[in-house]
């Protein structure tokens, strides 16, 4: 996908990185390819980066800010709880509909990435405890034992990064799961 002929920004370079990543793994993520891709030069990629490295440094911190950072601050006004375990499935149901920020279709990318950088494995596992931790504390808000809300979580996740992974299911599948989840083991 070529991108205009005006100034490429740094977040270009990033979201370019990602449609790569995705499309063809952790190989992809070479410069020249890329900037082939959406009809830059190296020059305009050394004019935001130092590097390859210092790119995928970018392009992790965008993912963990995107697709953590925001999106936990994001729903602090809503009570804790159902409240927000139902805008969270909504928003990672939106962020499922695209390739950046660790979309639906990056993560599973991402993920696979991890095997073979450490790097990312760290950033990945950062993400992945604060999720589980962000859904344990709202399993526990509807009223679930400490252990079952962390085991919820877990399960939830679980299944949600499953459906990813096969590149089926939805987040409403998920959804009803955590529904499911608090009638079952509820009190």
């Amino acid at each position: 996908m070529a991108i205009s002929s005006q100034r490429l920004s740094r977040q270009d370079w990033i979201l370019a990185g990602y449609r790569a990543l995705v499309s063809g793994g952790a190989p992809a993520l070479r410069v020249e390819p890329v900037a082939k891709a959406i009809g830059a030069t190296k020059g305009s990629f050394y004019w935001h980066f130092s590097g390859p490295g210092d790119w995928h440094d970018a392009m992790l911190s965008y993912w963990m800010q995107a697709a953590l950072t925001d999106v936990i601050d994001g729903l602090q006004g809503l009570p804790a709880g159902r409240p927000r375990l139902d805008a969270l499935f909504e928003i990672a149901s939106a962020m499922g509909r695209g390739a950046e920020h660790g979309g639906t279709f990056a993560e599973p990318a991402l993920r696979a990435w991890a095997g073979s950088e450490a790097k990312v494995a760290t950033a990945v596992a950062h993400v992945d405890a604060a999720r589980l931790a962000f859904l344990a504390q709202n399993l526990a808000a509807c009223d679930l034992t400490k252990d079952a809300a962390e085991q919820g979580a877990r399960l939830l996740y679980a299944c949600h990064i499953g459906q990813q992974a096969m590149g089926q299911g939805s987040v409403n599948d998920t959804k009803d799961l955590a529904a499911l989840l608090v009638r079952l083991v509820g009190p």
